[in-house]
């Protein structure tokens, strides 16, 4: 890793519900003012800053640069770099000017660095504008995007910039665990992970001025073959109400946790409320989404199947894959990035 410039604006970060420091990831060429001050706009609800970070990736195409150009390699990245700061400052100079930031280039491996730089500058949101697939793509995401949502330890916004159009709405989704799962390793780090899901759901409305809504999809997952196999149907419907009122409760619990920690002013300021939706995730947080015009979409990358907090749940890249909004991406606690480790 070679080539970090900063420039840091006003004052410090100050403690507050927000986010402190947010790391934005801004694409070379593009035009990022609207995603910088999307970004400006978080920070600034809690006096934080806003680092901006661009990459430049070195390879066959810098040697290539270097020999049309008569430079050498090291000359050339020196040349590419110093282009990519001037170019990111003045993506950075019409940033409200209350806001403190930091310029930030790097080379090397997009995704990579992005993550390094996320633990080594102890950020605590990256803000990235999706990426593309391509036309023959149904996802809007792109490669870097998947990396940074499976394997970055800080959580990730992935900006859709039309996603304004659906409303202003943050919408939370947690899974709770079977009871069958209290106490377990894996019912602790649901526990957590939800925790933290709701806590930067929180902070997310509270910038923005936004409602929440917290949605727990729940599901009786031996009610089909009960019915088949048991001619008390008067049993299998008590099962069934059994299930649901323990996942309201859960519901219920979750969100007065995450209220309780809030100041009374922000509890005051934030609109919330539960959706218990029955149906499996991966269908009824698509279409909760929807339904609500949620514009931005906060879930963990928790997976019930294999190994839970290293890589991201099948259901929430199915999840990603089907909304048409933007989506924070957190991890559970105790999570150990492949890449900043």
């Amino acid at each position: 890793m070679t080539g970090e410039d900063s420039r840091t604006g006003r004052g410090a970060p100050a403690p507050g519900t927000g986010f402190r420091d947010i790391l934005c990831v801004c694409a070379a060429g593009a035009d990022n003012r609207a995603l910088l001050a999307e970004a400006a706009t978080l920070a600034a609800a809690a006096g934080g800053k806003v680092t901006a970070l661009a990459t430049v990736e070195a390879g066959s195409d810098l040697d290539r640069l270097a020999r049309l150009t008569g430079l050498g390699t090291d000359a050339a990245r020196e040349r590419l770099v110093g282009d990519t700061r001037a170019w990111l400052e003045a993506q950075t100079a019409a940033l409200d000017a209350r806001v403190a930031v930091e310029t930030v280039v790097r080379t090397g491996k997009p995704f990579v660095e992005i993550i390094r730089r996320a633990v080594e500058g102890d950020h605590d949101l990256v803000v990235k504008a999706a990426g593309s697939s391509g036309p023959r793509h149904r996802s809007p995401f792109d490669s870097t995007d998947r990396h940074l949502v499976r394997k970055c330890p800080r959580p990730v916004w992935i900006h859709q910039h039309d996603a304004g159009r659906r409303g202003d709405t943050v919408m939370a989704a947690i899974d709770l665990d079977d009871p069958e799962g209290a106490g377990t390793d894996t019912g602790r780090v649901a526990d957590g992970l939800n925790g933290r899901i709701l806590d930067v759901a929180c902070r997310v409305a509270l910038a923005r001025g936004a409602a929440l809504c917290v949605v727990h999809a729940w599901d009786a997952p031996v009610e089909t073959l009960a019915f088949r196999w048991s001619a008390d149907s008067a049993a299998v419907g008590r099962y069934v109400g059994e299930v649901e009122a323990i996942a309201r409760r859960g519901l219920s619990s979750a969100v007065e946790a995450a209220r309780a920690a809030l100041g009374e002013p922000e509890r005051a300021a934030l609109p919330l409320t539960t959706h218990l939706v029955r149906g499996p995730a991966r269908r009824v947080v698509p279409d909760q989404v929807a339904a609500l015009g949620a514009g931005t979409l906060v879930m963990g990358t928790l997976s019930r199947v294999g190994l839970p907090g290293l890589l991201i749940g099948n259901t929430a890249e199915d999840v990603f894959d089907s909304v048409e909004c933007s989506v924070v991406a957190v991890k559970p606690p105790g999570f150990v990035s492949p890449v900043a480790g």
